[in-house]
């Protein structure tokens, strides 16, 4: 069965949600960026045979990398491969520590899409499909413990 696709008005949601929690510039450096970044899990996905972890991996990698923000390409990257997980029914859990490890490996070329892939798929489960799901999110460390609290599923 083909993956649900995250499209442009959520990627910009992540982003404004991650800029507006933890701080940066609002706003498109590079509109072609952004875009391919998305087309790039979708090709790997039609060309290749390409698993969720692998599509998770092209978004995180192509918006980290392709900087189509000004501010908070990785943490939207991260984001976006966890929503796209996560709404194709998986759980990734992971330290904030973990992720940002991960996220400075992939700025740092440390990170290919193929380490990625690897690292999702060794923090995933599968999980039931419930009528509604509310989730809170913290992947990030934060300045100060007190502001927002870890992040937690209430099913």
């Amino acid at each position: 069965m083909e993956p649900v696709w995250l499209s442009r008005t959520i990627v910009d949601a992540i982003h404004e949600d991650q800029r507006q929690h933890h701080g940066g510039n609002a706003g498109v450096l590079n509109e072609g960026g952004i875009e391919s970044a998305l087309a790039r899990a979708r090709n790997r996905y039609e060309y290749t045979a390409a698993d969720v972890f692998e599509c998770a991996a092209c978004y995180i990698f192509g918006i980290a990398k392709n900087h189509g923000y000004q501010d908070a390409n990785k943490r939207t990257a991260y984001m976006c491969g966890w929503t796209f997980l996560r709404i194709n029914g998986l759980l990734v859990v992971a330290t904030p520590q973990d992720v940002l490890q991960l996220m400075l490996d992939v700025a740092t070329d440390v990170s290919d899409e193929t380490a990625i892939a690897e690292w999702l798929r060794a923090r995933a489960s599968k999980v039931r499909r419930q009528a509604r799901v509310e989730t809170r999110l913290e992947p990030w460390p934060v300045r100060s413990a007190a502001r927002r609290p870890q992040r937690q599923t209430v099913f």
